[in-house]
């Protein structure tokens, strides 16, 4: 569990760095659009933040389970539904 919450905050973390690189140089995004995409793109790198934090400090990987659940709920949800309404023009 250990090495799971490891390799999806670096995972989470890379990906909210290609997300803000995607947000600077995209050509056609309003001042709205953009603070949306900043947002969640930061909110992802805490969360990945977060769980290689929790991979580090937890000694038992039942105490993992709870945490690691809610923090990817968290990205999938929050970040993940604007990247994509924002991708497919759908909002």
């Amino acid at each position: 569990m250990n090495r799971l919450c490891w390799v999806m905050g670096s995972m989470s973390c890379g990906t909210s760095v290609g997300f803000g690189a995607y947000n600077a140089h995209k050509a056609k995004a309003s001042t709205v659009d953009r603070i949306a995409l900043e947002n969640s793109r930061g909110m992802l790198m805490l969360n990945g933040i977060g769980m290689c934090l929790m991979s580090l400090r937890s000694k038992s990987p039942r105490a993992l389970m709870l945490p690691f659940a809610l923090l990817t709920a968290g990205s999938c949800l929050f970040s993940g539904v604007i990247f994509y309404g924002k991708f497919t023009e759908d909002m």
